[in-house]
């Protein structure tokens, strides 16, 4: 991963952080997996970064995953040029 792509993320999930909702355990965890994932440092799967695997990668289900404010942000990043 480039400095760019790691400054993005950085951000994004900054903001997601300070947007006034608290952020559940479930929201840590996906940020955590998707860091881990972007840096190649899997730990469960084979790396490879999609939904199934981030949800592996944090513990939680898929719904879990769609319902949290991640979800929007990870799309985000990864539309990003």
């Amino acid at each position: 991963m480039n400095e760019e792509t790691a400054l993005r993320i950085r951000q994004t999930f900054d903001r997601l952080r300070h947007d006034g909702r608290p952020l559940t355990d479930i929201d840590q965890a996906l940020m955590g997996a998707f860091e881990r994932l972007m840096h190649g440092l899997s730990e469960t799967t084979d790396g490879q970064i999609t939904i199934v695997n981030l949800c592996t990668e944090a513990g939680v289900s898929r719904a879990s995953y769609y319902r949290s404010p991640v979800a929007q942000a990870v799309k985000e990043i990864l539309e990003a040029p």
